[in-house]
C-alpha cells in the first residue's frame, strides 16, 4: 500500500546531520542549497530534523519500504511511502493519525504560511495530511 503525506511543515531532505564544522564550508546539501555559514547549516540541519521526525513517526508500526524525497507543491511537503499491510494504519489512516497528532516540529524554516510548532491532524489548524493512494499490495 503507498500513502501519500503532505504538510506545512518544510522536511526537506538535506542529508545535514551532525555540527556545524567551518571546515566543511561552504558546501551543498543534498537538496541543492549552498551553505556558507552557521545559519545556513543550522537552517539545512532542522529542515533534515522535520524530515527525520517524520520518518520516525511513520515507521512506529510497521517496516516502511521506499520513501521518496519530500517535494514543495504549492506550499506543502509531499513524499510517499509504502507499507505492506493496507490495514496496519487502520480502515482509513486513523492510526496513523493518531501517532503524529501533537509531535512537536521545527517552524521558520521554508514555510510561507503560519503553522502551529506541533503537527496538528485534524480540525482548522491542521498541517499535515494522509491519504492511500495505491492499494495494489493487498
Amino acid at each position: 500500500m503507498k500513502i501519500r503525506v503532505e504538510t506545512l511543515f518544510d522536511c526537506t531532505a538535506t542529508g545535514i546531520t551532525g555540527h556545524f564544522r567551518s571546515s566543511d564550508i561552504p558546501c551543498q546539501d543534498k537538496s541543492g542549497q549552498w551553505i556558507r555559514n552557521q545559519a545556513d547549516w543550522n537552517r539545512s540541519r532542522n529542515q533534515q530534523r522535520n524530515w527525520e521526525t517524520l520518518q520516525q513517526i511513520t515507521s512506529l508500526r510497521c517496516q516502511v519500504d521506499n520513501y521518496s524525497n519530500p517535494l514543495k507543491v504549492n506550499d506543502r511537503w509531499q513524499f510517499d511511502f509504502e507499507v505492506e499491510r493496507s490495514g496496519i494504519f487502520g480502515d482509513d489512516l486513523e492510526e496513523l493519525t493518531l501517532d503524529c497528532n501533537g509531535i512537536p516540529m521545527i517552524c521558520g524554516l521554508g514555510q510561507t504560511m503560519n503553522t502551529q510548532n506541533h503537527i496538528m491532524t485534524q480540525g482548522k489548524d491542521q498541517n499535515i495530511w494522509f491519504k492511500s493512494i495505491n492499494t495494489d499490495y493487498d
